[in-house]
């Protein structure tokens, strides 16, 4: 008998269960939001005022004074385009409201500090002032005591902090932000000279971007622009205002898309400089301003002959008396002719390389030029002549359309005359 009510008993159980089972299913909605937890904080609002029209905030390192003006607030002192509004508007939010989850019964406790206070807030409307009294932190929650009309209570520390921002924090924002990738013109000028760097009409997306228009009319270092200049003007920010400018250095203008940007920039005092930007001065890491005292030669394109080979139709070489021709037929660079004959296009394409892959060792600093070593003249979309000229038995100078402007290695003129002579001679031999 006992037996058969056990095992009566665990059927019942049993049954319980899935009744159980079944009901929660039936009442399962997946989509059916959590209910919330009770909140067990008791937030109570001490303090609001919707109406006020003036607020003085005194602190022990200074007093802010804002007014209202129609529904802008000004900050005595300082220029409005001076500053960072989301700022202004956080201390203006935090200086008429106080929300606090602790309001404190005893109101005379000398370690609230409020004989000696840390921070005085005064809020007028229509006349009438209301004090907000701010006094030591408190020793076991992360907020100060404060007080209004009598109530005591305490203050987060993150809205205390709010309410302590200076006019260096008001003013203190990112004023301008150039995309490095948008910059389509680069003008230095620095003591005599004006250096100005430009990206021309792209027909194709081989060889160089930038070209260099002043004071020389030549390729620009592509790697020397993106490493050096780009990516220092793209963090020009005008976070912080300076006091005055100090004594000019260069002149800065940068084109970005259809905006130009023009600075004036100081000589560097601690690793900081002044930027004198729409007649205003601000205060930056020398450090972004370093390509202004880089030398003529780190911003040109270190390729003394360089050509395009479908800028060409032809490139003539003079050098001991000799004189070769190696000409482009078709419009893809695809087949060429040298000296008359029909020749190689894999072989002439090697040889082309070689002859425009000469690199400058230096700056041309006026040595006395002697015998012409080779001749280089392009002919066609593009018309240049290229001399390399002995300076001593090292170095030549190289002087392109007249203008003196590097000077190259001996050794590397005669391994390009090599190199021509054995592509001629294979040549002949065909």
């Amino acid at each position: 008998m006992k037996k058969h009510l056990k095992s009566l008993f665990i059927c019942l159980g049993v049954i319980v269960i899935l009744a159980a089972g079944i009901l929660f299913m039936m009442n399962y909605d997946p989509d059916k939001p959590a209910e919330p937890e009770p909140n067990d904080d008791n937030i109570q609002t001490v303090y609001s005022n919707e109406d006020a029209d003036k607020i003085v905030i005194k602190s022990s390192d200074d007093t802010l004074t804002l007014e209202k003006n129609g529904d802008t607030w000004n900050v005595d002192g300082i220029n409005s385009d001076d500053i960072d509004t989301m700022q202004l508007d956080v201390l203006v939010s935090d200086a008429l409201k106080y929300e606090t989850s602790t309001v404190v019964t005893d109101t005379e406790s000398a370690d609230y500090g409020f004989e000696t206070p840390s921070l005085v807030i005064e809020i007028t409307s229509d006349g009438s002032t209301d004090t907000v009294t701010v006094g030591n932190k408190s020793a076991v929650e992360n907020s100060y005591f404060a007080t209004v009309n009598g109530i005591v209570f305490t203050m987060h520390e993150t809205q205390y902090r709010n309410l302590v921002t200076g006019r260096d924090d008001l003013t203190s924002f990112r004023r301008l932000e150039i995309m490095p990738d948008d910059i389509s013109e680069i003008v230095i000028e620095r003591q005599d000279e004006k250096i100005r760097l430009y990206i021309p009409k792209i027909e194709r997306m081989e060889g160089t971007v930038w070209h260099m228009s002043e004071p020389y009319d030549v390729m620009a270092s592509d790697d020397f622009i993106d490493s050096s200049i780009l990516e220092q003007i793209g963090s020009i920010s005008l976070y912080d205002i300076a006091d005055d400018f100090g004594t000019e250095r260069a002149k800065l203008k940068v084109t970005e898309g259809d905006t130009v940007y023009e600075f004036r920039i100081s000589e560097p005092v601690d690793g900081r400089v002044n930027v004198e930007f729409n007649g205003k001065v601000y205060d930056e890491p020398a450090s972004l301003f370093e390509f202004i005292d880089a030398p003529i030669y780190s911003y040109m394109s270190k390729l003394v002959s360089y050509q395009h080979i479908l800028d060409i139709d032809e490139v003539k070489l003079e050098y001991d008396g000799i004189t070769h021709t190696i000409r482009r037929t078709d419009s893809e660079g695809n087949s060429f002719e040298a000296d008359g004959a029909e020749a190689d296009t894999d072989l002439t394409k090697k040889i082309y390389q070689a002859i425009i892959g000469m690199i400058a060792t230096s700056m041309y600093n006026g040595e006395e030029q002697g015998e012409t070593l080779m001749k280089i003249t392009y002919s066609g979309s593009v018309n240049e002549v290229i001399e390399f000229k002995a300076i001593n038995e090292y170095s030549a100078a190289v002087i392109k359309n007249g203008i003196s402007l590097f000077t190259v290695g001996i050794a590397d003129i005669d391994h390009i005359k090599n190199s021509v002579n054995e592509y001629f001679e294979i040549i002949n031999e065909e």
